[in-house]
């Protein structure tokens, strides 16, 4: 799955550095490996080549099997690498080697992430037709969806049965052989077992992947604990629950154990799962759930980041980047040259880090958003805060729907019934017990050891293997790659931290050292910075220094980029003519050769992604809208004679969408203290508010307002309006920003005689604070700031928190 891919990528990076073009023979091929640098840009990048033997000049077909649930890297990474791979070495000339065919089963399938696929051709009809097909790319999923599809032997599970069957040659890899039989003998397993093969290569690179194996704490009393208990790789991010006993996960609570990046999600998810059953239509199943809680216990403080965050510019307006390109800015980094940063972290670069949180993100989010450590009269506050990703988990946390609670469970007591448990937990003053737990999903990240068992002890003695620290198992040279003591050993991704593009410096530094003769004098110069950085490394292992550990050891990432680029002597691409040193890291900006159109076009779309009207931004920005909806509001709705007419709350209630061509949905439920006859009349049915996430295109980056009527599980629903953006701006403070909105009609024909509506978000860092909507009797024309100047309002009604 994913690490074949990362094996693959490695594989065809080193081979462009390591064999120069005037080396190639005529029968190889060169194309493109494109490196995923931001999942907004998706895998777009820098070229770095794909070297294959190719032992004739045909055509091969390729066809990639998807199914709903599919990861949508498994699938886009060998997709994008074939999809460059032509004959010949004349990049100018379109000579394709692989024509490439997407199988599924229906019109759109769903990825794991929130991008949409559409096939080629049903599953049905490429069965039909499987000898014209040289190659059957299979993608992975998750565990539970993959083992659905075996178990019902579904027509994914037959295809790929009927493609094994078939006896291939593959011209690309010669030495590619076909598996024609399994033996499932354990007898005849064990005995091959141990045989063992030996093979001598010059060089060799680890590239076997960091996180090995899930890993969840010896803790007192989870073995007789007989809930359920998962790790949270297996956890389907969907609408499936934990089990499918729902007597036990409709009686008890759900506790999520551990911090960062996967708490945050396993946590948000069961949130959304516990929200979407609330407003089930089946009563019994809403009742039930609504009495659950999700807990989320977590060790050290953290802060949850939005996927998109706002970039100020200097003409007065805002955008929204996502939070890679927004956070990975140049601009950031202090004047002087950019130097890769490692060891402890003091107290001036934590209050730093928080400090631009909170200029980011606003105080209002804070509160929900940032979970902060609790002061203690024995331990003084030290630790540098991590940081977690997701949209929904402050507003889960606001609304009750998440509890998080800082500390470290010390035990887990099962009650008379074994399936129930209480949990104790060890804060920073005293001690609190979570009773009726039904379901622990343990949040505890991975080990990285079983990636390294393969390595003879000497080996491992010899790069400073320590089995008892998976946060810094090796000492590494050179951003990771290498040990002096071992030169013909190399490592890429073998860490923590952001991938993409470190990722493939690493492999293009492996291979410029391995294809140059060295310099004595370099050598020494180099041994000596080596020799260094290991000190900076082995203080991390220390005790003392244990609660000064960054997240990620490798986690500087702008600097890791631009050092390798130092080293590896590539100039750093511009993205304007005037610029010294700014603008967002990604590999495209470190091309080692001279940029071809595929390079270019990243380059072009990252420039325009940088400007406001740009359709990326519209989109970004209707999703930072949506995200900070999320939750309860008070409002007051007056006439336009400025009569009081009725006041409530809204809540905005997250739930899973319930119309395949959108990603995320909000349910309203309101309450009126006083409803006019206007509003009554109205109010029939619910409103429900949509947005895609899978595209940027003009429609989709459009949030639709629903008015959905119910009999009884079936809803109908009916487009009202769509919001389209209009502008953003600067409010009157730093960070206060403002973005209107206007309603757009389904027909056209409406478009003069329905209702306009207009709404104006006023945001504080990421949270609204305030937000309004006029519903106007005339026709308006744009152009100016003022809303109320365009037109008269029928109603006007004011949203606070």
């Amino acid at each position: 799955m994913f690490f074949g891919f990362l094996l693959f990528a490695v594989l065809t990076t080193l081979a462009r550095c390591v064999f120069r073009t005037d080396e190639l023979k005529e029968g190889y091929t060169s194309g493109s490996l494109i490196s995923n640098e931001s999942s907004f840009i998706g895998l777009e990048g820098v070229t770095t080549g794909v070297q294959a033997i190719v032992s004739h000049r045909s055509t091969s077909r390729a066809g990639f099997l998807v199914f709903d649930g599919v990861d949508v890297l498994d699938f886009a990474g060998p997709l994008k690498i074939l999809s460059h791979v032509h004959h010949g070495m004349d990049n100018k000339v379109t000579d394709p080697a692989f024509e490439l065919t997407i199988i599924g089963s229906f019109d759109i399938i769903s990825t794991s992430a929130a991008v949409k696929i559409v096939p080629d051709v049903y599953i049905k009809s490429a069965r039909s037709k499987l000898d014209e097909f040289d190659i059957l790319v299979v993608p992975g999923g998750p565990p539970p969806i993959v083992f659905s599809l075996v178990e019902s032997n579904s027509e994914v599970l037959q295809i790929v049965k009927d493609f094994g069957q078939l006896q291939h040659d593959v011209p690309m890899f010669p030495q590619a052989r076909q598996v024609g039989h399994v033996q499932n003998s354990s007898q005849e397993a064990a005995h091959q077992a141990n045989e063992i093969e030996f093979e001598d290569f010059d060089l060799l690179v680890v590239a076997s992947g960091y996180f090995a194996r899930p890993y969840a704490p010896k803790t007192p009393g989870l073995k007789e604990f007989k809930g359920q208990v998962i790790h949270s790789s297996v956890l389907e991010k969907g609408r499936a629950s934990l089990s499918a006993d729902t007597d036990i996960t409709l009686r008890g609570h759900t506790v999520v154990i551990g911090g960062s990046m996967s708490g945050v999600e396993a946590a948000s998810a069961l949130a959304l799962r516990e929200s979407s059953s609330r407003i089930s239509t089946n009563p019994a199943t809403a009742s039930s759930h609504g009495k659950n809680k999700v807990y989320h216990i977590h060790s050290r403080p953290f802060w949850t980041l939005p996927t998109y965050l706002p970039c100020e510019t200097s003409d007065e307006t805002v955008s929204f980047l996502p939070l890679d390109l927004a956070m990975y800015d140049l601009s950031r980094r202090p004047p002087g040259p950019v130097e890769y940063n490692i060891g402890p972290l003091s107290d001036e670069k934590i209050e730093k880090t928080n400090g631009y949180f909170r200029s980011l993100l606003g105080a209002e989010y804070e509160k929900y958003g940032h979970s902060q450590q609790q002061s203690s009269s024995t331990k003084p506050v030290s630790q540098p805060e991590w940081v977690a990703i997701g949209n929904d988990y402050a507003e889960f946390v606001r609304s009750g729907g998440i509890e998080a609670v800082m500390g470290r469970v010390t035990s887990i007591h099962p009650q008379s019934d074994p399936r129930t448990a209480s949990i104790n937990i060890k804060t920073a003053e005293d001690s609190q017990t979570l009773d009726n737990v039904t379901s622990i999903v343990m949040a505890t990240g991975f080990t990285p050891f079983d990636s390294l068992s393969f390595l003879p002890e000497d080996v491992r003695s010899s790069l400073e293997y320590n089995a008892d620290d998976p946060f810094l198992p090796l000492i590494l040279d050179k951003g990771g790659t290498s040990r002096s003591e071992i030169p013909d050993l190399g490592f890429v991704g073998f860490y923590r931290g952001p991938y993409w593009g470190v990722m493939e410096m690493q492999a293009k530094f492996l291979g410029k050292e391995w294809a140059k003769e060295h310099d004595a004098s370099v050598g020494t110069e180099l041994e000596t910075k080596d020799q260094s950085q290991r000190e900076l490394l082995r203080n991390l292992r220390q005790p003392s220094t244990e609660a000064r550990r960054g997240q990620f050891f490798m986690g500087d990432y702008v600097g890791l980029m631009e050092t390798f680029a130092k080293d590896l002597e590539i100039e750093r691409l511009p993205l304007s003519d005037d610029e010294s040193r700014s603008g967002p890291v990604i590999p495209a900006r470190y091309a080692q050769e001279k940029e071809d159109g595929e390079g270019q076009h990243t380059l072009d779309s990252l420039r325009a992604m940088l400007r406001q009207d740009h359709p990326t931004v519209q989109a970004a920005a209707s999703l930072a809208v949506f995200r900070a909806l999320h939750g309860t509001w008070t409002f007051t709705r007056t006439s336009v004679t400025g009569e009081r007419a009725e006041t409530g709350t809204v809540a905005f209630i997250l739930r899973y969408s319930s119309n395949p061509i959108y990603d995320r949905e909000y349910v309203l439920e309101t309450r009126q203290e006083a409803v006019s006859a206007e509003s009554q009349a109205s109010s029939v049915g619910v409103t429900v508010f949509r947005l895609s996430e899978a595209s940027t295109g003009e429609s989709s980056s459009r949030i639709g307002v629903y008015h959905v009527t119910t009999d009884g599980d079936r809803e109908t629903d009916q487009l009202a309006h769509r919001l389209h953006l209009t502008s953003f701006y600067r409010g009157k403070e730093a960070g206060e920003y403002v973005i209107h909105a206007k309603s757009i009609h389904s027909n056209a024909t409406d478009g003069p005689t329905a209702r306009q509506i207009q709404y104006s978000f006023h945001f504080k860092g990421v949270s609204i604070t305030e937000w309004e909507c006029f519903e106007l009797e005339d026709s308006y024309t744009e152009g100016s700031r003022n809303i109320e100047s365009q037109a008269q309002d029928h109603w006007r009604t004011v949203y606070k928190r």
